[in-house]
């Protein structure tokens, strides 16, 4: 089981590395009010993955320190980079429902925790999106 958060906490840190570029890179009219939403999806992926790494840790296994780097957009424009958080948010999120299915019967407590935790992120992402270009 701690490989399986092991591979779930390189996933969560890399898409937290993605939207800390975002924070740092939105500019635009769309500023103001992306780059506080991007801070705070940032701020939850880092405590999602301190969570994930602490389970990891008590299951004696050992919290990888090398994460993949993601490959950020070379766009700076807030609408497309919202557009581009809801598409990375969601290929996360299909994994992670898919690692929590595999948790139902093992770990009930954690498992909970990690409902609760990507449940803020989508509701972080969903708020993203309303300003990204369709």
């Amino acid at each position: 089981m701690a490989s399986e958060h092991a591979y779930r906490s390189k996933r969560i840190r890399s898409l937290a590395q993605l939207v800390q570029f975002y924070h740092w890179r939105v500019k635009g009219p769309l500023f103001g009010v992306l780059h506080p939403l991007f801070g705070e999806l940032y701020a939850a992926l880092v405590d999602y993955s301190d969570n994930v790494a602490e389970r990891i840790a008590q299951l004696g296994g050992v919290v990888p320190w090398r994460v993949p780097n993601p490959l950020p957009p070379s766009e700076s424009d807030g609408s497309i980079l919202a557009k581009d958080c809801g598409k990375q948010a969601q290929q996360f999120g299909s994994r992670a429902y898919a690692a929590m299915e595999a948790l139902q019967g093992n770990d009930r407590v954690f498992l909970a925790k990690l409902e609760e935790l990507q449940g803020g992120v989508e509701k972080l992402v969903w708020q993203i999106e309303q300003h990204a270009t369709r």
